[in-house]
C-alpha cells in the first residue's frame, strides 16, 4: 500500500516537471512580438543611405549634381530627412523620391550627412560622405571676328547738294514715270542709293520734250558710279552706264 502511493507520487511529479519543462522551452507571444517591433516590443529608429554621389566623389564647381538618399522605417517610411553639408541645413525632404540637387558654389573639402526622423519621434543618421570640389576648366577665349566690310560702295561726299549740283549717278532708262520710280524703289529695296530724274537730254528721241530715267546714286566720283554697273544690271538694267548730272559722257 505505501509502496502504491509512492509510485503515485512520483507520477505527480514526473507530470508536473514535464508541464513546466515545455512552458519553459515555448516562446510566449509577448517574447515573439508584433510586426514592426524589436523582439522587446520597442519601435526600431529608421535608417538613411547616401546613395549618390559616392564617398571621395570629386565634382566641378558650379555644376549641379544630384544628392539621392534611399531609407527605410519598420513602420513604413520616414516622416522626413534632414540633409547637412559640413553641418549646416542643406535641404530638407519630407516624401518620397529622398533626393535633391546641389550646386557648389565654393570649391574645398565637403561632407554630406543625412539624418532620417519617423512618425514616433526617432531617427537615424547616415555614414558621411566626402566630396571635393574642384574649380571648373577655364573657357578659351572665343577668335574674335572681324566684321565683313559691305562690298557696296558708298556715295562720296558732295560740296553742293543743291538742284544745280553735278553729280555722278549709273543711269538706267526708265521709260514712264510709273516705271522710273518703281525701278528706283527696287534698287532701293537692295540696299543702293537711288532717285528718279526727269531730263530733257533725249529731246529728239520722244514725242515730247524730255524722258523718266533712273539714277543709281548720286556720288561724287565716276568710279564709284562705274563700280554700280554690276548691280544694275543685275537688276535688269542692262543699259545703265556712268553718267555725270545732266551730260551724256561719251568715249570715257
Amino acid at each position: 500500500m505505501i509502496e502504491q502511493r509512492r509510485l503515485a507520487l512520483c507520477a505527480a511529479m514526473t507530470a508536473t516537471a514535464l508541464t513546466f519543462l515545455v512552458a519553459g522551452c515555448t516562446p510566449s507571444s509577448a517574447q515573439v512580438g508584433a510586426p514592426g517591433k524589436t523582439a522587446e516590443g520597442v519601435d526600431a529608429p529608421p535608417t538613411v543611405v547616401i546613395s549618390a554621389p559616392s564617398n571621395n566623389a570629386t565634382i566641378v564647381g558650379g555644376k549641379s549634381v544630384k544628392i539621392v538618399l534611399s531609407a527605410t522605417d519598420d513602420n513604413g517610411a520616414p516622416s522626413g530627412i534632414s540633409l547637412t553639408l559640413n553641418g549646416q541645413p542643406l535641404a530638407q525632404l519630407d516624401s518620397a523620391p529622398w533626393e535633391t540637387v546641389w550646386t557648389p558654389a565654393a570649391t574645398g573639402n565637403f561632407e554630406l550627412r543625412a539624418k532620417a526622423t519617423d512618425s514616433a519621434g526617432q531617427s537615424g543618421e547616415s555614414l558621411p560622405i566626402l566630396v571635393t570640389v574642384k574649380p571648373a576648366p577655364a573657357l578659351k577665349p572665343k577668335a574674335r571676328v572681324q566684321p565683313k566690310t559691305s562690298s557696296k560702295p558708298s556715295p562720296s561726299p558732295l560740296s553742293d547738294t543743291g538742284a544745280s549740283a553735278g553729280f555722278w549717278g549709273a543711269w538706267c532708262t526708265g521709260g514712264s514715270e510709273a516705271a522710273a520710280r518703281s525701278g528706283a524703289s527696287k534698287i532701293q529695296s537692295a540696299g543702293y542709293p537711288a532717285m528718279v530724274v526727269y531730263t530733257s537730254e533725249w529731246e529728239n528721241l520722244n514725242p515730247k520734250p524730255g524722258i523718266w530715267a533712273v539714277c543709281i546714286g548720286p556720288y561724287g566720283t565716276k568710279s564709284d558710279a562705274q563700280a554700280m554697273l554690276p548691280v544694275a544690271q543685275s537688276l535688269g538694267y542692262g543699259d545703265a552706264y556712268p553718267k555725270y548730272s545732266g551730260t551724256l559722257l561719251i568715249g570715257d
